[in-house]
């Protein structure tokens, strides 16, 4: 199994002991590409760069427009 290409990063913030990022990953290829399935993970990276945790926070088609988490 291969890493899943990055698609996009979609936020980053400085914190305290490193950096929390926001990332979109594609998880699943398809043909067409807009039917491709992505996930957004938050990243918390350390001073370094290296990862420290991760967690999965939505997965959607690439092709959804206005995407809403209820929030």
């Amino acid at each position: 199994m291969g890493i899943s290409p990055i698609d996009g990063v979609t936020g980053i913030k400085k914190v305290e002991h490193g950096w929390e990022l926001l990332i979109t990953l594609v998880e699943l290829s398809r043909i067409p590409s807009s039917s491709d399935v992505l996930a957004e993970y938050a990243v918390s990276l350390d001073g370094i760069g290296e990862i420290i945790s991760y967690k999965q926070v939505q997965r959607f088609l690439r092709n959804q427009i206005g995407i809403d988490d209820g929030e």
